[in-house]
């Protein structure tokens, strides 16, 4: 109680804890003690009527411990514990000191912090320790909006199972939230919810769902910080995509050199078809991929088919026939993160069916011919984030065109000799 480190919410959330496990034994000290804990965090915080009927409620119980005892030991114990106090405020027995000056300090040396870090691993765990130092929620998901699968992703969580706080019944309030711009505080089967929208302009960055264990509505001040809170987290946000996106752009440029390096060295077409599907799967993040191929009669054939561990797949089921079909008359790239919602493919069996999120096709185009097309998806893995940037998919298809290029000059040669 005298150390600010920990917060109130904290200690009080705490104290309700142990009274619920020990509810049963017959620790009467105990708890008195966590009764007057209780009450005086709550004077502390300001919730006086919470407090005031609390009081009653200990008043109650010391009551109830005392009755069997000489009435001049009753009246002492009552004295020592302020039992006849008549202002609330004046109920003072647990020794504690204000957090209140310290929580707008300690979120400002916070991002006083985030401004001189540069990794993402680390900004997402200074994050989680001032959400928890300043406002100490039993539990937090912070969700991170995607504009290219029109979907939200967890960027950060506290005390979750991975599908906590995502409830249907709570999805209208998050829309009000983003409508609004505001926090919307709610209560949901006895825990008090907070959800914070987090915007850049109109533009959607992400929201922030907090709860608590039912231990006390979220205060003024606590409001007030998630107000000041809400703006920082947004522009944070943005500020950790851009440099994500930068940094993995770096990744993949040195990748695709090392994919370039490694197909160039593939001189026979059988087997650089293969390593070719294999690469792009890692490239782009996918769970399988297929070299498709027509024959004389335009029938398209399967030359490579692989899963994610590069094992061969034993039928071609779920591959989008729109997809590819779209690939094959235009001769251009086809991709979508989120090919549920894309009015392409709404009425794609295979997509509906096989529940196909991301989808990749394009065509390898050797000298004017197309060689093949290369196709990629996540199906059984809705979640799993495929890499599909177009620029950069755009010179992968250019290093694939120059190894097969390279794999067929040599076949010639060969075959001149």
């Amino acid at each position: 109680m005298v150390s600010t480190e920990i917060p109130l919410r904290d200690i009080l959330r705490r104290a309700m804890r142990f009274q619920k496990e020990w509810e049963s034994f017959e620790y009467y000290q105990l708890w008195v003690e966590l009764l007057q804990i209780r009450i005086q965090i709550l004077i502390e915080l300001k919730q006086d009527e919470q407090a005031e009927a609390l009081f009653e409620e200990y008043k109650s119980y010391l009551i109830k411990i005392t009755e069997n005892i000489p009435p001049d030991d009753q009246n002492n114990y009552l004295a020592v514990n302020q039992y006849g106090i008549k202002q609330i405020r004046k109920f003072n027995i647990i020794p504690i000191i204000s957090r209140a000056k310290d929580l707008r300090r300690k979120w400002n040396e916070l991002l006083f912090n985030i401004a001189n870090v540069y990794n993402v691993d680390r900004i997402k765990f200074l994050i989680e320790k001032g959400i928890n130092e300043v406002i100490s929620p039993w539990r937090f998901r912070l969700w991170e909006y995607s504009a290219r699968i029109q979907n939200y992703s967890t960027f950060q969580s506290y005390n979750c199972a991975k599908e906590s706080l995502i409830l249907p019944e709570l999805s209208p309030e998050i829309e009000r939230a983003f409508r609004l711009d505001n926090l919307v505080p709610l209560v949901y089967k006895g825990q008090n919810i907070v959800i914070i929208p987090l915007l850049t302009g109109s533009k959607r960055v992400g929201y922030l769902v907090l709860t608590d264990d039912g231990e006390l509505p979220f205060t003024k001040q606590e409001l007030l910080i998630m107000r000041n809170i809400k703006q920082h987290l947004s522009a944070l946000i943005v500020r950790i995509q851009d440099y994500s996106e930068i940094t993995m752009r770096i990744q993949k440029m040195n990748q695709m050199m090392q994919i370039s390096h490694e197909l160039m060295r593939i001189v026979d077409i059988t087997d650089l078809e293969q390593e070719i599907v294999s690469h792009a799967i890692d490239f782009t993040n996918s769970s399988r991929g297929f070299l498709i191929k027509r024959d004389a009669d335009g029938n398209n054939i399967y030359k490579v088919q692989l899963d994610q561990d590069k094992q061969i797949l034993n039928s071609v089921a779920g591959i989008s026939k729109t997809a590819l079909s779209l690939s094959q008359s235009s001769l251009e790239m086809i991709s979508t993160y989120n090919a549920m919602e894309d009015n392409r493919f709404k009425n794609a069996i295979s997509v509906q069916d096989y529940q196909l999120h991301t989808i990749f096709c394009a065509p390898i185009n050797v000298d004017g011919t197309v060689f093949g097309f290369l196709y990629l998806d996540n199906m059984d893995h809705g979640a799993k984030a495929m890499y599909l940037k177009q620029d950069i998919i755009g010179l992968f298809m250019e290093q694939l065109t120059i190894a097969i290029k390279n794999a067929m000059l040599y076949e010639n040669l060969l075959q001149k000799k």
